[in-house]
């Protein structure tokens, strides 16, 4: 296992969401977003349909929200697909675990503080 400090750690993210920190989503009503959505979006969290999207890449990616935010219940992460998970706590990021790259990121406050790299 290797880790990996400093600040260059947001940028070594595999999390493609980390932008979404502390986003407030709604409808088109306006009404806050609550529950499970799911959609199909690309490597780079382009959705389909919306310029850009890549459909070699594309998968479908479940979304979980509480009062608008991003929220895990739980045992389940509020975002994940195929091999990745990541657990937010009122739209902050907290962990992120991928199964393909080996990845654990361990996040605080929305800053990543750890990042092992594991051997699979």
């Amino acid at each position: 296992m290797e880790l990996r400090v400093g600040n260059i750690m947001y940028a070594e993210s595999c999390s493609t969401h980390k932008f979404l920190q502390m986003k407030i989503f709604s409808g088109d009503d306006g009404t806050l977003i609550q529950g499970e959505i799911q959609r199909i979006e690309d490597s780079e969290a382009i959705a389909q349909g919306q310029p850009g999207f890549d459909v070699f890449s594309a998968r479908p990616v479940i979304y979980r929200f509480k009062n608008g935010l991003l929220q895990s219940t739980g045992t389940e992460p509020a975002i994940e697909y195929t091999g990745h998970r990541e657990w937010w706590n009122l739209g902050l990021l907290e962990r992120v675990e991928d199964d393909i790259l080996g990845v654990v990121e361990i996040w605080k406050r929305g800053i990543p503080v750890d990042i092992a790299f594991c051997d699979i």
